[in-house]
């Protein structure tokens, strides 16, 4: 599972991302999943990042952010994403 702040990234059905998992975009192209940023702010849908060097709107792959309201037992398999994949939110405020 992809978490970053807070948030997990969830395919159209519900089901959790993982790193390395091959992604389909609307097109009929397959991509590998390296990680994303999550929204930043209300009218964001943050962004994913893909092995090939791409970053798109979630939604050309069919996925969404969604943010985690209760802890998850989280395994060896999950990962966890250093901030430094996030941008800082508190330097945006007032722009």
């Amino acid at each position: 599972m992809l978490v970053i702040k807070g948030w997990t990234l969830i395919h159209e059905d519900g089901t959790f991302t993982e790193i390395d998992e091959r992604i389909t975009n609307f097109r009929g192209e397959t991509h590998t999943l390296t990680g994303g940023c999550p929204p930043l702010h209300a009218s964001s849908t943050g962004r994913v990042y893909t092995k090939e060097g791409g970053e798109f709107f979630p939604s050309v792959y069919n996925l969404r952010w969604v943010r985690l309201l209760e802890p998850f037992n989280l395994n060896e398999d999950s990962v966890i994403m250093e901030q430094e994949n996030v941008h800082n939110t508190e330097s945006n405020q007032g722009v």
